[in-house]
C-alpha cells in the first residue's frame, strides 16, 4: 500500500502516484484536501513567482465553470503544494479514448460510464458531443481574456475532462504562466519562448521580442480544434515534409486540405491560426461562428433565410444566394440526393410543389420542406443509407458541404443588422 504524505491537517498527497507534469517543474500528484479528492501540483520553493502567479489566476478565475476550481495552498521547506479540481483525465487522452477502437482497453476507460465515451466525429464533421466540449473550452478562455488574463500555454493537455454529473465537460488548467494585462493594455512585449507547447503557439510567442495578446490563446485554439475535429491526426502547420510544427509555425507553412470537406472549420481555424494576431478571431467571436452552431439552430438559419430570399426574388441578396457555387455538374442538384428524398420530391411535384433543380433557392426549400415534414417522414428517413447521420440537416451538411458556410457569409454581407438575424451574430444570445 502507498503511504500517503502528509504536509498538513489539511493536505496530503501521494509522490508514487504522479498524475502529471509541466514543463517548469510542477508534478501533479493524487491527493486530498480538507477531506476532497484533488490533484496536488507540486512546486520547488525557487519558483515562488510561479506558484503566486497561477494562484492569483486561478482565484480571479475560480467562479467559472470551465476552468478548473483552486481549493488551497500549503508548503514545507522544499515545496509549495497547490490543491486544484481533480479532472477524470485530459483532452490529448479523452480524444483517443473516443476516437480509436484499439483504445477499448485502456484503463482511463472505466473511469468513464458508459455514455460519457462518445464519438467526436461522424463523417469528418464534429458531433454534438464534440461540439460541446469545444465550446467548453471557447468559453473558459473567453473568461480568462474577460479578465485580461492570457494563458499562454493552452495544449490537449492542459484542458482537462470531467465526468458529469449532467454531462462530460472541458475545463481550462495550468496557469502558472499565465500573464494579467495591466489595466487598458492589450498586449506585451514577449520577453521568453519558455512553454512546453510549441507546436500550439504562434510565431509571436515563439519568437523573442514580439507583441504578444490574447490572440496568442486564440491560435492555440485554432490547432486544438484541428486536432479534435480530426480525432487527433492532424495538425494545421504538419505539412508532412519532416519539419517540427513550430518551425512552420514561425515560417507560415500550413496545410489545411485536411479540413475541405468541413468548411465552416475551414473558416474558422483558418483564421484563427492567421500569422497576423490583429486579425484573428476573439473568443466571443468563436462562441457564435456557425462551426459550433447547434443543429436546430443551423435549421433556424435556413429557415430564415429562406424566408427573407422569397421576400423578394429578384434582389441582390437573393441572386447572391442562387450563385453560390456547390461544385455540382451541370448545376442539376438532383441527381447527388438520396432515392428516397427524389421520391419525396416527385410527391410534391405531383402535389403542384415544383422544383428547380439548378436553383441554389430552391434547394434551400427542399430543405426546409423536408425539415418541415421531418417527424412524419421519421420511419421513411430510417431505412436510407445516411440513416447514420444525426438527422436531415447533418445529411445536407455532407452532401453539399459548401452550402451553409457560403449561405452564412452572404447573409453576413447583406443582413446581420436585420431583427431576424441579428441572435446570430450577437454573442449575447445562446445559440
Amino acid at each position: 500500500m502507498h503511504q500517503p504524505r502528509v504536509i498538513s491537517e489539511k493536505l496530503t498527497y501521494f509522490p508514487e502516484r504522479k498524475i502529471g507534469q509541466e514543463s517548469h517543474g510542477g508534478i501533479a500528484f493524487e491527493g486530498s484536501y480538507e477531506g476532497r479528492s484533488v490533484a496536488i501540483k507540486r512546486l520547488q520553493q525557487a519558483n515562488v513567482k510561479l506558484v503566486r502567479k497561477e494562484i492569483e489566476s486561478l482565484i480571479k478565475s475560480d467562479e467559472h465553470e470551465n476552468i478548473v476550481r483552486y481549493y488551497g495552498v500549503e508548503q514545507d521547506l522544499d515545496f509549495f503544494y497547490i490543491a486544484l479540481q481533480r479532472g477524470t483525465c485530459n483532452l490529448d487522452d479523452f480524444v483517443k479514448l473516443c476516437g480509436d477502437e484499439n483504445n477499448k482497453d485502456d484503463p482511463k476507460r472505466n473511469l468513464f460510464g458508459d455514455d460519457d465515451i462518445k464519438p467526436l466525429t461522424k463523417h469528418g464533421r464534429p458531433t454534438q458531443f464534440l461540439l460541446t466540449l469545444l465550446s467548453d473550452i471557447v468559453e473558459g478562455v473567453k473568461y480568462l481574456h474577460k479578465l485580461n488574463i492570457i494563458h499562454r500555454n493552452l495544449k490537449p493537455q492542459d484542458i482537462l475532462i470531467f465526468k458529469g454529473p449532467g454531462r462530460v465537460r472541458a475545463k481550462i488548467s495550468d496557469m502558472a504562466i499565465t500573464k494579467l494585462l495591466p489595466h487598458n493594455i492589450y498586449s506585451i512585449t514577449n520577453s521568453s519562448t519558455g512553454c512546453d507547447a510549441k507546436d500550439w503557439q504562434p510565431a509571436e510567442r515563439l519568437v523573442p521580442g514580439q507583441h504578444i495578446s490574447t490572440a496568442v490563446d486564440m491560435f492555440s485554439i485554432g490547432c486544438i480544434f484541428s486536432f479534435c475535429i480530426t480525432d487527433g491526426r492532424s495538425h494545421p502547420f504538419d505539412t508532412h515534409d519532416g519539419r517540427e510544427l513550430h518551425l512552420n509555425i514561425i515560417e507560415n507553412k500550413m496545410d489545411l486540405k485536411f479540413l475541405s470537406h468541413f468548411p465552416e472549420a475551414e473558416d474558422l481555424i483558418s483564421k484563427l491560426i492567421s500569422n497576423d494576431p490583429k486579425s484573428r478571431p476573439t473568443a466571443a467571436d468563436v462562441s457564435i461562428h456557425p462551426m459550433l452552431w447547434k443543429s436546430d439552430t443551423r435549421i433556424s438559419f435556413i429557415y430564415q433565410t429562406n424566408i427573407k430570399a422569397r421576400e423578394d426574388l429578384n434582389s441582390t441578396f437573393s441572386q447572391a444566394l442562387n450563385n453560390i457555387n456547390i461544385g455540382i455538374i451541370n448545376s442539376n442538384w438532383e441527381n447527388i440526393l438520396d432515392d428516397l428524398i427524389k421520391k419525396d420530391m416527385q410527391t410534391r411535384i405531383q402535389q403542384r410543389c415544383n422544383y428547380n433543380v439548378s436553383s441554389i433557392l430552391d434547394l434551400l426549400r427542399l430543405q426546409r420542406n423536408l425539415f418541415n415534414h421531418n417527424k412524419e417522414k421519421k420511419i421513411l428517413y430510417q431505412d436510407w443509407k445516411w440513416a447514420e447521420c444525426e438527422d436531415l440537416e447533418s445529411y445536407f451538411a455532407n452532401t453539399f458541404p459548401r452550402l451553409f458556410i457560403e449561405m452564412y457569409k452572404i447573409i453576413f454581407q447583406y443582413h446581420k443588422q436585420d431583427e431576424d438575424f441579428k441572435k446570430y451574430f450577437d454573442e449575447s444570445h445562446n445559440l
